[in-house]
């Protein structure tokens, strides 16, 4: 599932489960990798990869088409949001849910997210 497929809230889902879930799906050999971490901090790593990932088809899957460069902007949009969101306490999205106790643990800075957020309005 897409960043843009995930923008409603679900509470019944796990997020950990769904960051996870967006990593085996990549089939990146990083999955097999982190398995190794610790939980605390596999869970941060899946999570991290998740986003970078959800934000990274936002930039592939929308083609060079009419009105594309738009809902990608849109799309990427809603990213910004939902880091807000994150850092002040409330994500919505399932990737942004998994992020939040890594953001909260680990200190992780908003601007990092943002960067990424930017390279893929680059893309």
């Amino acid at each position: 599932m897409t960043a843009h497929a995930q923008a409603g809230v679900d509470d019944t889902a796990d997020p950990a489960a769904h960051a996870e879930a967006v990593v085996r799906r990549a089939g990146t050999s990083f999955y097999w990798a982190m398995r190794r971490l610790p939980e605390h901090r596999r869970r941060a790593m899946y999570a991290i990869y998740a986003f970078c990932r959800e934000v990274d088809d936002i930039a592939d899957e929308i083609s060079d088409g009419p009105g594309d460069e738009a809902a990608k902007r849109l799309q990427l949009g809603n990213w910004r949001g939902e880091i807000e969101r994150l850092y002040g306490g409330h994500p919505r999205m399932l990737t942004g849910r998994a992020l939040l106790p890594a953001v909260e643990q680990y200190g992780l800075p908003k601007e990092d997210f943002l960067a990424v957020i930017a390279g893929m309005e680059m893309d």
